[in-house]
């Protein structure tokens, strides 16, 4: 909805300093402006489970398989979101968060990072920055990100 003022409204308040010389609204120092939620660049949906927030609800899935299979003793542990840092030559690059490092029973760990699929391609969607970050850090700790 557009709503007009007449010329004289106008000159009132730009001799009241509500609107400045170049014609734009002119707000007190401590006016808080409400920024609108903007959606995910994926349409994911956050989602609650046990008190923890993850960023969609397949990666809220993933963490209940893998607390099923810990407690049926499957896997030894699991960790979320873990920050690895991505050095090279002792000057740190980039850090990458994982969504899960998962211990088997055996001793050994993998990476798993939950990523959604496109329907049309069948794909799953990455960023470049975050096909950058898997990529350096295959190289540097020569281990594989498995895309979930």
């Amino acid at each position: 909805m557009t709503e007009t003022m007449s010329i004289e409204e106008f000159k009132d308040l730009k001799s009241k300093g509500v609107i400045s010389k170049k014609g734009r609204l002119v707000l007190p120092e401590k006016t808080i402006i409400p920024k609108l939620a903007k959606p995910s660049k994926y349409r994911n949906k956050k989602v609650v489970v046990d008190n923890i927030t993850f960023d969609s609800i397949k990666e809220s899935k993933r963490y209940l398989e893998l607390k099923d299979l810990k407690y049926n003793h499957k896997i030894a542990d699991f960790e979320r979101q873990v920050r690895i840092p991505l050095e090279v030559n002792n000057i740190k690059i980039c850090s990458l968060i994982i969504d899960f490092r998962v211990y088997s029973n055996d001793g050994t760990h993998w990476v798993e990072d939950v990523k959604g699929l496109d329907k049309k391609t069948g794909k799953y969607q990455i960023t470049k920055d975050c096909r950058i970050k898997h990529k350096l850090f295959e190289a540097l700790y020569n281990q594989k990100i498995i895309l979930v």
